[in-house]
């Protein structure tokens, strides 16, 4: 192929514009065509909602002992089993924890969305993304569907359902807890009832001097003192949490987290397909198609 320079692209575009022209008009048509009739339309919407958090928090800390009593056992030992005491019951307290992150992955599972969508009678195609700003303790969600009436009915159930299903989660969680701290109370009054009478017993067996023994039997008596102790440790946390749980009403808890809608698109948007955008992209494919092979053929193919 010869070196083009401009004058012959000039040239070659004057004498050839209605072909250019024609081309890149048929291809803006099928263009507007496909973007009408072959792609679906997709439709968004968008609902925010905002957020008090609400943490139920126990003042317990598995780093520090609570009960520090004189012991005949080591301070040290003492400590750590108390420490690891409360660190059991901490742990195995189901303390709720209520911030952006922890409602939006629960919204982003898929009981949340199963739940929704079979009480409101949601079509399965409609997505749900969810996301959050902790910063401004936002939740935004995005619903995305072919139909605006479908999106329109999904948005309005979001709104509706997301404060009930929290609130729910909420009392189900405190319920939970609360049954655990109740089972544990009667278990450690049980061991403190038990320890005592064993502690005892064995005060009475020794005539009440269980320090002038011989080292077996006061290794024996320690251990009796510390199971006494740290049963009185976990029953001391299990009653203050217990202590904690009864200030939080079910009935409020909605009220306290105070989640409520902020900000909700009115109508749908049309996101797909982008007509004018696919126009555009139909002139510019058809221009530089038309060109290429202009080129090809008058500078090339000709001359050869």
């Amino acid at each position: 192929m010869e070196q083009i320079n401009l004058r012959d692209l000039i040239s070659l575009i004057i004498r050839r514009k209605w072909i250019i022209l024609g081309f890149t008009l048929c291809c803006i048509l099928v263009s507007g065509l496909v973007s009408s009739f072959v792609v679906k339309p997709l439709y968004s919407s968008r609902i925010i909602f905002n957020i008090t958090p609400l943490e139920f928090k126990t003042g317990l800390d598995n780093n520090d002992t609570i009960i520090v009593k004189d012991n005949s056992a080591g301070q040290d030992t003492y400590n750590s089993s108390a420490n690891m005491v409360i660190g059991s019951i901490l742990n195995k307290l189901a303390y709720p924890k209520y911030d952006t992150n922890a409602i939006t992955n629960i919204m982003n599972g898929s009981e949340f969305k199963d739940k929704m969508f079979s009480e409101y009678k949601l079509d399965k195609s409609i997505s749900l993304r969810v996301s959050c700003n902790s910063d401004t303790n936002q939740i935004t969600v995005i619903a995305e569907s072919r139909t605006s009436k479908d999106l329109v009915k999904a948005i309005k159930a979001t709104s509706e359902y997301v404060p009930k299903y929290i609130s729910q989660e909420a009392i189900k969680t405190i319920s939970k807890s609360s049954a655990f701290i109740k089972e544990g109370l009667i278990k450690e009054g049980e061991n403190l009832k038990k320890y005592k009478k064993e502690i005892d017993q064995f005060k009475s067996n020794v005539q009440g001097k269980p320090d002038n023994l011989p080292d077996e039997l006061i290794v024996k008596y320690r251990e009796l003192q510390n199971n006494y102790e740290l049963s009185a440790q976990a029953y001391d946390s299990y009653k203050l949490a217990e202590k904690e749980m009864d200030i939080f009403d079910t009935d409020s808890i909605q009220s306290k987290l105070n989640l409520i809608v902020s900000y909700e698109d009115s109508l749908p948007a049309k996101i797909m397909p982008r007509t004018g955008v696919n126009l555009g992209l139909g002139a510019a494919s058809g221009l530089m198609f038309i060109m290429f092979f202009l080129i090809v053929y008058e500078f090339w193919f000709k001359k050869k």
